[in-house]
């Protein structure tokens, strides 16, 4: 999503950060999410036992940033355009890849199929897709998520909108099928969706 940053979120330090503004900082780095999502994937990471994390969409990093401090696991995270903060993030164990996720597809595949629970974050250019594709070869046990969801229009207009957050970008209509077909299961529904994520555990 493309916004306009004001300069007063740049005065703001996670967590008391303005959901109008699209995010606040985390240690210096603009971060695209509600407050909220820090203790919920503090929780996920708490209660589960992810040894990979795969983020699509990595913006300006400060997202990953926070995922790093919550978790030992390894990191890799794609984006087509590179943020200034790619050494930063490099220095903290996250690999960053400048590059389209589906570019990259048969090595990403091994990353997920591989021994260990993987933790699959859509937060890119088009997240239905992503969903679509990687919920297609989760083990059993691996989480996918994606970012900017209400389950749908009338949650987003009536709450999120005003509320939480300003962007609604995936609804259930549009995961719905891909939950059916790779049998999905709901995870940590009401924490994520004040952070506007959706979580779905493979059976």
């Amino acid at each position: 999503m493309a916004f306009r940053i004001p300069d007063e979120a740049y005065e703001s330090e996670f967590p008391n950060w303005n959901h109008q503004w699209g995010g606040g900082l985390y240690k210096g780095i603009f971060c695209q999410q509600n407050k909220n999502f820090y203790p919920a994937f503090e929780k996920l990471f708490a209660e589960e036992n992810i040894v990979r994390v795969l983020e699509v969409g990595t913006a300006t990093g400060g997202f990953i940033r926070a995922v790093r401090d919550l978790t030992n696991a390894e990191i890799i995270t794609y984006d087509v355009l590179q943020t200034k903060h790619k050494a930063t993030l490099e220095d903290n164990n996250i690999t960053v890849n400048v590059k389209s996720v589906f570019d990259d597809f048969d090595f990403v595949e091994d990353y997920i199929s591989k021994k260990g629970q993987v933790l699959v974050l859509c937060d890119g250019g088009n997240k239905i897709k992503e969903f679509e594709v990687f919920s297609r070869i989760l083990k059993s046990g691996d989480i996918i998520m994606a970012h900017d969801y209400s389950y749908d229009e009338n949650l987003y207009q009536a709450y999120i909108k005003n509320h939480v957050w300003r962007w609604c970008e995936i609804q259930y209509k549009d995961i719905a099928l891909s939950v059916a077909e790779n049998n999905l299961e709901p995870y940590m529904t009401e924490e994520f969706q004040e952070a506007v994520w959706t979580c779905w555990k493979k059976a």
